[in-house]
């Protein structure tokens, strides 16, 4: 039975099992805002706005016509927390782990610290000893207004001494090596009880949903969240009738063009083209991974525009 007043009965009903002292009703709370941008695909081009850079977008991209240089998914991301300490967070930031999901028309990039202060321990060395030493990603007063994050694939570590093991303080000046976005100020205003997290979205949007059709396999399958580590089976499958957001495979009386040709143009106010052979001319297409359809075109629509934007048009 579901409980009256949930947060602020028992222990023995809480969510979670490891409370701390001072949150209300021992649930954990957790500050998770949420940053998007849209992945469009149209007939015309949109002038790139973006904190993503051009290697982020080709591995973006990378599902639909594989290279083995663009497989770079988001593995980490360096955070440095606003107001900073400039005596723990000096050329240096906090390591975070991404874990990255993709489905219908979202592909999502999540980063958080499980406590409300504390990102992990580093070690350190007193004697002969090695103790847990503490690394906050909030301020002395455990305020965090904001935190300057950069997404990655990789990370820097720092130099560990004799004495001293940093981990996860790692390099932050070096990040921008492996960097796929810039770094970015998110606003945060963390509340002192509550742990802390991040997600960023990628919405794809068709702006020509007939001509237009963005499948599950695009998201599902992304090169952004997962390392691909052979080229993928992909296939292009043509059919007179068009395809919809509702076709998540290929249909029967769908045939494969294995004459048919993938091209993707430059990234930033790029393009996706598929050509077919000359015998299915005029035909509507489908790319697959497999049989799962990522993207599909109807009524002659062969190329498209494929745009990030921090808001949609």
């Amino acid at each position: 039975d579901f409980a009256i007043g949930f947060s602020n009965t028992s222990g023995e009903y809480s969510i979670s099992k490891e409370p701390e002292a001072f949150t209300i009703g021992k649930i954990r709370q957790h500050t998770n805002p949420i940053y998007s941008e849209y992945l469009v695909f149209s007939k015309f081009n949109n002038p790139n706005d973006t904190i993503f850079n051009s290697e982020a977008k080709a591995t973006i991209m990378n599902i639909l016509d594989w290279e083995s240089a663009n497989n770079e998914p988001i593995t980490h991301a360096n955070m440095i927390p606003y107001p900073t300490d400039t005596s723990v967070f000096t050329g240096t930031g906090i390591d975070m782990h991404v874990f990255g999901a993709g489905s219908g028309n979202v592909i999502m990039l999540n980063v958080s610290f499980n406590h409300q202060t504390i990102a992990g321990y580093s070690k350190i060395k007193i004697d002969s000893a090695w103790y847990k030493n503490p690394v906050k990603y909030v301020y002395t007063d455990d305020s965090l207004e904001d935190a300057k994050i950069l997404f990655q694939n990789g990370v820097t570590l720092l130099a560990d001494t004799s004495t001293l093991e940093y981990y996860p303080l790692v390099n932050s000046i070096d990040a921008f090596i492996n960097a796929k976005t810039s770094r970015v100020d998110f606003p945060i205003d963390k509340n002192p009880n509550d742990s802390f997290g991040l997600t960023m979205q990628i919405i794809c949007v068709s702006h020509s949903p007939e001509d237009i059709v963005i499948g599950n396999a695009f998201t599902k399958y992304n090169n952004i969240i997962y390392e691909i580590d052979s080229a993928p089976d992909v296939r292009v499958y043509v059919s007179t009738d068009p395809f919809s957001v509702f076709d998540k495979r290929i249909r029967a009386g769908d045939v494969l063009d294995s004459g048919a040709v993938r091209t993707i143009g430059a990234l930033y106010g790029g393009t996706f083209t598929v050509t077919l052979s000359e015998a299915y001319t005029g035909y509507n297409w489908a790319v697959t991974y497999g049989e799962e359809i990522m993207l599909a075109g109807n009524n002659e629509t062969y190329s498209m525009y494929i745009d990030l934007l921090k808001e949609r048009e």
